[in-house]
């Protein structure tokens, strides 16, 4: 944009106006399941990939950061691999006798929530 003033001489002067427009947190992140074994062995070694998750927010900069978890105090952990790909592993060894199902909550939260 330019700005004019003008006096009742007849002089002018012109100067530009630049107006940045800076992103509002109003995205909420989005995950997608890339892969997902829903029928995991019990004898499965820790470390075995039971999902690929893809996360990722529209927002810019620290808006569109994005963190996920899990619930604590499972045998599964969240690994990131790249900016925006988690792996859902397991961390130790799982018994179906014990616990036959997990239902496990992935969360994707960005960094100015």
């Amino acid at each position: 944009m330019v700005v004019e003033a003008k006096d009742g001489g007849g002089l002018v002067s012109h100067s530009r106006v630049i107006i940045e427009v800076i992103d509002e947190n109003d995205n909420a992140p989005e995950i997608t399941f890339r892969s997902l074994h829903n029928l995991v062995p019990e004898n499965s070694a820790p470390g075995t990939m039971v999902a690929l998750i893809t996360v990722q927010d529209r927002d810019s900069g620290e808006n569109g950061e994005v963190v996920c978890t899990i619930q604590e105090k499972l045998p599964f952990k969240l690994i990131s691999s790249s900016g925006k790909y988690y792996k859902l592993v397991t961390a130790s060894t799982l018994d179906r006798e014990t616990v036959p199902e997990y239902n496990i909550t992935v969360t994707a939260t960005d960094r100015k929530s």
